[in-house]
């Protein structure tokens, strides 16, 4: 079993990165976070590019989250090379992590330093399906026949080599001897991090998606599969009576809060141009009292910013937007 242990103040989900590495830092610093670990639950954007590009990227988000002592997790998506997150890879790196499907990470707070007083248990399972795959497979066999025809090797081995965008072993999985184990341990957990979702959260339709379900006639299957597979894991983790309070999830791009079952769910919006959606699951500084963020980082360098000749534009943009969170409640 996969155990994480972190010191924390507070802990706060994110959606999608999709590989705007950039944006961390800057998230950071706009809202001046300190003694937090931050989650992205999935599409880290780890895969496309070779190695040493994410080293020199990681290397520059370190120094800013060793400097405010900042933990970032990335939870695998359909959008990351699945061997990235094997449980090895940046395994080294104290600030930056991967993390294995169904690690469980507990936290405490930043001063139990014997780890006596509360914890916060929070497990991860990434994956989800593609609905763009075949696009995306497409490409890459077309770079594979590119590098095949310029370094004279066989179409296995270019496939290999060339710059990928899909991984096979997207889709989350039940893994019923990882939930056995845990229920023997005695951990509980509170909160769950993925990717994707059980089938009756929202999204309830795939109206969105008609165009690509034409394109591949095996999609509306896997994606039922993948959902039904989540709805196992859920029924599973209550059926073993973990005091489950909040499942954190990307994926679909938009944002939404729902309550079922005295759970709450909360669907995270994609980063958008340094706009992040995100919430906080636990604040070891507050009793009992875990706020909901629905807050957007806007940089000053918009249209309506650039253009605009009215100082209480600026004025109220700032107040209201860098100041003031749109949505602030208390579960």
């Amino acid at each position: 079993m996969d155990i994480l242990k972190i010191h924390t103040d507070s802990v706060l989900c994110v959606g999608d990165l999709h590989g705007n590495f950039k944006d961390i830092s800057y998230f950071i610093k706009t809202y001046n976070i300190q003694n937090s670990t931050i989650i992205f639950c999935g599409d880290f954007g780890i895969g496309f590019y070779k190695p040493d590009y994410y080293k020199q990227e990681f290397s520059r988000i370190t120094k800013e989250c060793k400097k405010r002592n900042v933990y970032v997790l990335a939870v695998r998506g359909n959008h990351d090379d699945v061997q990235e997150f094997n449980g090895n890879t940046y395994k080294k790196g104290k600030y930056i992590k991967t993390l294995r499907d169904y690690t469980i990470v507990q936290f405490y707070g930043l001063d139990d330093i014997e780890e006596k007083a509360e914890v916060f248990n929070a497990i991860v399972i990434g994956g989800a399906i593609s609905i763009d795959r075949t696009y995306r497979l497409a490409r890459t066999e077309r770079r594979a026949l590119e590098y095949m025809h310029y370094h004279f090797c066989p179409f296995e081995e270019a496939y290999r080599k060339c710059q990928q965008e899909y991984w096979l072993g997207e889709e989350p999985f039940f893994d019923k001897d990882k939930l056995d184990e845990i229920k023997s341990s005695g951990i509980k957990i509170d909160a769950v991090c993925t990717h994707t979702c059980p089938h009756f959260c929202i999204p309830y339709t795939k109206d969105g998606i008609r165009g690509w379900l034409l394109e591949d006639s095996k999609l509306e299957a896997d994606i039922d599969h993948e959902r039904q597979t989540m709805s196992n894991i859920y029924h599973r983790l209550l059926e073993d009576e973990h005091p489950i309070s909040k499942w954190c999830y990307g994926h679909y791009h938009f944002h939404n809060t729902e309550k079922i079952d005295n759970v709450t769910f909360h669907l995270l919006d994609m980063d958008r141009n340094g706009k992040m959606d995100f919430v906080e699951i636990k604040n070891f500084s507050k009793d009992e009292s875990t706020i909901s963020w629905y807050w957007w980082s806007i940089k000053p360098s918009g249209f309506l910013w650039k253009k605009s000749k009215w100082p209480i534009f600026k004025i109220i943009t700032i107040s209201f937007i860098w100041i003031w969170p749109i949505s602030c409640k208390k579960n």
